[in-house]
């Protein structure tokens, strides 16, 4: 009987069967897994660019802070995209560390998140609202510099930060927009917000 030896990434499987076969199966896995991302891989070059486009832009234009906070939005998402739809990409990191990446990106998403729509929206968080997002940044800060130190197994602990991050996502926006006065174009920013937390 031959040891049944992990399939990676997805570790619920398990192959039985030689060595050298095992292996080359998960050679092909991996290939196919590469060729399945080339939709996400296309999104986040298209990401990049839309970032870069939108950075570059207020050195022509006054007063386009709101494209500067969305560049800088859009670039925290690139870097936080490969984790959720392209894990091979980060392969041979440390799980703890693939944790920090995630958490230090996503508490600098809900920062630039929160100063776009300050400006689209016209209005500042509240008190409750600052509380969640500085609170939650906090949060995140000190999980991505205690990762690393954490066991190997982050599981739990990803899915939690995951909810955690679309919930301040969600409650700065709603603090936000619950105090703008209504325009033509908030329709359209909701169901924009709305397609982006689902």
């Amino acid at each position: 009987l031959v040891p049944a030896i992990p399939l990676e990434p997805n570790a619920r499987s398990a192959w039985v069967g030689t060595r050298p076969a095992i292996e080359a199966k998960l050679r092909q896995v991996a290939v196919e897994l590469r060729w399945r991302s080339a939709g996400h891989l296309f999104v986040i070059a298209a990401t990049a660019i839309a970032a870069l486009f939108f950075l570059v832009l207020p050195l022509w234009r006054e007063d386009a802070r709101d494209f500067l906070w969305c560049g800088s939005f859009l670039l925290t998402l690139m870097f936080l995209r490969p984790i959720t739809v392209a894990p091979w990409m980060l392969e041979g990191l440390p799980a703890p560390l693939v944790l920090a990446w995630f958490l230090g990106f996503a508490a600098m998403a809900i920062f630039f998140w929160e100063k776009l729509f300050r400006l689209l929206l016209g209005v500042r968080l509240s008190v409750w609202g600052r509380l969640c997002q500085q609170g939650g940044m906090l949060i995140l800060g000190a999980l991505c510099v205690l990762s690393p130190f954490l066991a190997t197994s982050i599981g739990p602990r990803f899915t939690i930060s995951l909810l955690l991050v679309t919930a301040i996502f969600i409650a700065v926006y709603v603090d936000l927009a619950r105090q703008s006065a209504r325009v033509d174009e908030t329709p359209w920013m909701h169901l924009a917000v709305t397609l982006f937390q689902g």
